[in-house]
C-alpha cells in the first residue's frame, strides 16, 4: 500500500511542507552510519537509523501527527503519545534473527526501542523492558517498507568490539556507542526541520585540530622563556620547558595510555593540552577532551584555553560544558554544542564524563560517539572515585582498545593504577611522558612539610596572627567556621581575614577569591581559611600554608598552594596539623588514617616513594565497586544474552551520591531578574542554568527545616529559593544555617 507518511508536521504550514518520513528515516540512517564509522558499526547504525521510525507508518501515528503537529508530536514522552518505536524494534529483531544475526537484531533493538525514553533493561519484572516491547501487539506498519532501501542483513554487519574476558561491559558499551549514534542523528535532523535557524547555527566550522595545534606551539614559546635568556634560566622554568619537550616528543608516539607527573607549577595544563593536540593530529583523532573534578579547575582551565585560541579562531575553539557553565546569550553555539560535544576541544567535568559512560538517557548518550576517537585528559587523576575505581578504569580501558581513544593521567601526585599482583583491574602499559619523574620533583620542590599532633584551632589561629600572609585549609565546614572565628577574634583586623566553603555560592566566592589575589599580588596583610575547594586548581600563592591532616594527595595540593612560584628566597613552609575533632568518618578520616601510617616511613611527605606508598596502602583492600556496577555486564551469560539493565547501571553509576538539594540563593538584582523568569516561564531551562552559579547544596534535612520554618520558597513547586536573606552572610560565611555541616568532597563536584 502506496501512500504519502510524513516524520514531521508544522501546525503554521500545510503538508507540502511537512517533512516526508522516507526522507528523515534514510537521512537518520546516513547520519548515524557516518557517527559510528570511527568504531566500524556503520551497517548497524545505518539500519538502526532507517528503522528508528517504523512505527510512524502506522495509519494511526499519521492520523496523530497531522493533527497535534510540532516537535512535541514526535516526542513519545509527550502526553497524548503514539507508540512509534516498537515498531522498528520488532521488525530489527525478527528480521536480522532470521537472516542468522540474532545478536544484531537485539543490539539494535534496544536503541531503537530506547531512543525517546532511554535505553531500557532487556527484562525488568515491574518496569518497561525491551522482552515486553518486543511482545507488544501494535498497529501495522510493513506497508512503508516499500519506501525504503533495499537493505542487506547478514554478511556486511562487522561484529562488535570485544576485549577478551570483557565480554560483557564492552557489549553494553557498544550498545550505548550505537544508541548514541542514532539519538544524535535523530536529533539533528528533527532539528534541521523543526528549527533550522539552529542547525545553520550548528554548520558554521569549528577550529581545526591542526590549527590549534599551531596557535598553541606559538603560544608556548612566547609562554615559556628561551632557555638562553635570564628569565628562562631559573629552574621553574627550566623545568616548565623540559616537561613541554617531554610532552612534544611522546605526542609521537601511537594511540595507548599515558601518565604526565609534574609537581605544582611545572606547566602541567598547557603542556598536557600541547601533548593531545600534537598527539591527536599525528594520530588522527578527532577531539580533545580535558576533563577535570572540581569547578575552581575547570572555569580556570577554560579560561587559560580560550586565552590561547578565541583571538585567532573564534569561541567554537573551546566548549566548557558543567552544570555552571553560564554560556553568553550572544553564542548560542556553546548552548548547542553541549548537547553532543560536536566541538574539537570540550572542557568538562568527571561528572558529565564518566557518568554519561554508564547512562541510559537519551540526554547524557547522545554525546558519547563523539568521545570515540579522542584524547582524553584526566587532569587531578587522583581524583578518581575510589568507591566506583574499578568500572571508570574499566570504561576507560574499553575506549582505548575499542574506540580509539587516547587517555592521558595527569596529575602532581600520580596515583597507583597500573595493573600489579592485588590490583586485577588495574590498566596495563602507561607511558611515563616525563622521563624522570623524581629528579624533576626534586628540582620543583619549593616548600618543606612539618607534621605536628594535635593542635587546637585556637593555637592554629595564633600561628596565623603571626604571618602577614597564610592560607589554612580545614577537612570540614564546621572547623572552617570556629577557625575563621578565632582568627577574627585574635588579629583585631577583619579587613584582613577571609573565609572560603562551599556555604558559599559561587559567584560569592569568586569574588571574595578576587579579593584575596589582588591582596597577595600587592603585599598587603591576608590571612584565609578555607575547606578542601581551594586546593584543587585555584591559582594562588601563600608563603605559609596550615592543613589539617588529611590524604597525602590532599596535603600535595594544599602544598600547591605555598611558594607556588618559586618567588621565595628559602623553601615556603607547610604544617600539617591534627585538629582535636579529627577529621569526619568516612572517606576523610580513611584517608589521614592512611597518611599517619606512612609518613613516619618518609622523611619527605611529599616525595614519589611517599606517594606510591600511600596510594597502595589507600587502595588495599577498599571496595572499589561499591554499588556493584560491573555484577550487571561481567557474566559470561549476561554476554551470550545481552541481558543489560540499561536504567539500572546509570543508577547505580554515580559519582555525586548525596542527598543534597542545590538552594538559590537570589543576592543580586541579576539574580532575582533569573527567579522572575522561571516564574513568568514555568521552570525556563536557561534561567535555571544561568542561576547554578547563585546555588548552595544544602542536605535534604536542612532544607525540609528551612522550607518548615518560612526561610525558603519553592518557585514553579520546585525549585527552592532563600527568601530569607537575613540567614545568608554576603561578607563572609556565605549560608549560616543552625549548626554547620561537615564538609563532603561531593560538595566540590558538579555535572
Amino acid at each position: 500500500m502506496q501512500g504519502v507518511y510524513y516524520g514531521h508536521t508544522k501546525p503554521e504550514t500545510g503538508p507540502e511542507e511537512w517533512q516526508l518520513l522516507q526522507d528523515h528515516l534514510v537521512t537518520v540512517a546516513k547520519m548515524a552510519s557516518q557517527f559510528a564509522e570511527p568504531f566500524n558499526a556503520e551497517r548497524l547504525a545505518y539500519l538502526a537509523g532507517l528503522w528508528h521510525d517504523l512505527g510512524k507508518y502506522s495509519e494511526e501515528f499519521q492520523r496523530y501527527i497531522a493533527s497535534a503537529g510540532g516537535e512535541s508530536a514526535h516526542m513519545e514522552t509527550h502526553k497524548g503519545k503514539v507508540d512509534h518505536s516498537t515498531a522498528g524494534a520488532q521488525y530489527a529483531h525478527g528480521i536480522l534473527r532470521e537472516a542468522g544475526n540474532a545478536a544484531a537484531g537485539t543490539i539494535i533493538a534496544f536503541t531503537i526501542a530506547g531512543h525517546h525514553a532511554g535505553l531500557p533493561p532487556k527484562n525488568s519484572a515491574g518496569r518497561s523492558s525491551l522482552k515486553d516491547r518486543l511482545e507488544k501487539r501494535i498497529p501495522p506498519f510493513e506497508h512503508g517498507l516499500e519506501q525504503l532501501p533495499t537493505v542487506k542483513c547478514d554478511s556486511d554487519i562487522k561484529p562488535p568490539p570485544i576485549r577478551q574476558g570483557h565480554a560483557g561491559f564492552d557489549l553494553a558499551m557498544f550498545i550505548r556507542m550505537l544508541f548514541s549514534s542514532l539519538v544524535d542523528a535523530d536529533f539533528l535532523d528533527t532539528e534541521a526541520f523543526m528549527d533550522p535557524g539552529k542547525s545553520v547555527v550548528r554548520l558554521v566550522q569549528t577550529a581545526d585540530l591542526r590549527r590549534m595545534r599551531d596557535e598553541l606551539a606559538v603560544f608556548m614559546d612566547n609562554l615559556v622563556p628561551d632557555p638562553d635568556s635570564e628569565r628562562g634560566r631559573t629552574p621553574v622554568n627550566v623545568a616548565r620547558r623540559e616537561v613541554l619537550g617531554a610532552c612534544l616528543r611522546n605526542a609521537e608516539l601511537g594511540r595507548g595510555f599515558y601518565s604526565l607527573t609534574v609537581p605544582t607549577g611545572g606547566g602541567k595544563t598547557l603542556s598536557s593540552l600541547s601533548f593531545a593536540l600534537r598527539h591527536a593530529v599525528r594520530n588522527g583523532q578527532r577531539r580533545v577532551i580535558y576533563a577535570v573534578p572540581y569547578t575552581s579547575i575547570i572555569e580556570q582551565t577554560a579560561s587559560t584555553f580560550r586565552t590561547v585560541f578565541e583571538e585567532a579562531l573564534g569561541e567554537r575553539a573551546v566548549l566548557e560544558h558543567h552544570n555552571n557553565y553560564v554560556t553568553d546569550e550572544r553564542h548560542p553555539w556553546t548552548r548547542l554544542a553541549a548537547e553532543n560535544w560536536d566541538a574539537p576541544l570540550v572542557v568538562t567535568t568527571n561528572v558529565q564524563f564518566f557518568e554519561s559512560l554508564f547512562a541510559s538517557r537519551t540526554s547524557k548518550c547522545r554525546k558519547l560517539h563523539n568521545i570515540a576517537g579522542s584524547v582524553i585528559v584526566l587532569d587531578e587523576a587522583q581524583m578518581l572515585p575510589v568507591t566506583q575505581l574499578k568500572p571508570t578504569l574499566e570504561a576507560l580501558q574499553c575506549l582505548v582498545a575499542n574506540y580509539g581513544c587516547t587517555v592521558v593521567l595527569c596529575t602532581a601526585t600520580q596515583p597507583a593504577l597500573h595493573k600489579r599482583n592485588g590490583f586485577d583491574h588495574g590498566i596495563e602499559d602507561v607511558h611515563e611522558i616525563v622521563p624522570d619523574p623524581r629528579d624533576l620533583y626534586e628540582r620543583l620542590k619549593r616548600v618543606n612539610v612539618e607534621l605536628h599532633g594535635t593542635v587546637g584551632l585556637a593555637d592554629v589561629a595564633n600561628w596565623m596572627v603571626e604571618r602577614q600572609q597564610a592560607l589554612a585549609v580545614v577537612s570540614t565546614k564546621r572547623d572552617a567556621s570556629e577557625l575563621f572565628a578565632q582568627l577574627r577574634q585574635r588579629s583585631g583586623e577583619t579587613n584582613t581575614v577571609y573565609h572560603l566553603s562551599a556555604n558559599m555560592c559561587p559567584v560569592h566566592r569568586s569574588t571574595v577569591l578576587e579579593e584575596i589575589r589582588r591582596r597577595l599580588r600587592n603585599g598587603r596583610p591576608c590571612r584565609v581559611v578555607s575547606t578542601q575547594l581551594i586546593e584543587a586548581g585555584v591559582d594562588i600563592d601563600f608563603p605559609v600554608v596550615f592543613r589539617s591532616i588529611a590524604g597525602i594527595d590532599s596535603i600535595a595540593q594544599a602544598a600547591g598552594r605555598c611558594n607556588r612560584e618559586g618567588r621565595l628566597p628559602a623553601y615556603g613552609e607547610v604544617h600539617v596539623f591534627q585538629t582535636e575533632q579529627g577529621p569526619p568518618p568516612g572517606f576523610l578520616r580513611n584517608a589521614a588514617q592512611v597518611t599517619e601510617r606512612v609518613a613516619p616511613k618518609h622523611p619527605d611527605l611529599l616525595g614519589l616513594d611517599a606517594v606510591h606508598h600511600y596510594f597502595d596502602e589507600f587502595y588495599l583492600h577498599k571496595e572499589m565497586d561499591e554499588k556493584g556496577v560491573s555484577s550487571l555486564t561481567s557474566s559470561s551469560r549476561l554476554a551470550r544474552s545481552l541481558d543489560f539493565d540499561f536504567p539500572e547501571i546509570d543508577q547505580r553509576y554515580r559519582l555525586i551520591d548525596d542527598d543534597s538539594e542545590s538552594l538559590v540563593v537570589p543576592l543580586d538584582d541579576y539574580a532575582r531578574g533569573l527567579v522572575k523568569k522561571v516564574e513568568q516561564n514555568w521552570g525556563a531551562r536557561e534561567a535555571l542554568r544561568k542561576l547554578q552559579v547563585y546555588t548552595v547544596s544544602v542536605r535534604s534535612k536542612r532544607m525540609r527545616e528551612l522550607e518548615e520554618n518560612g526561610a525558603i520558597r519553592r518557585v514553579c513547586d520546585e525549585y527552592p529559593v532563600l527568601e530569607r536573606m537575613a540567614l545568608y552572610d554576603r561578607k563572609y560565611l556565605g549560608l549560616t544555617v543552625g549548626p554547620v555541616d561537615d564538609y563532603s568532597p561531593n560538595e566540590l563536584m558538579l555535572g
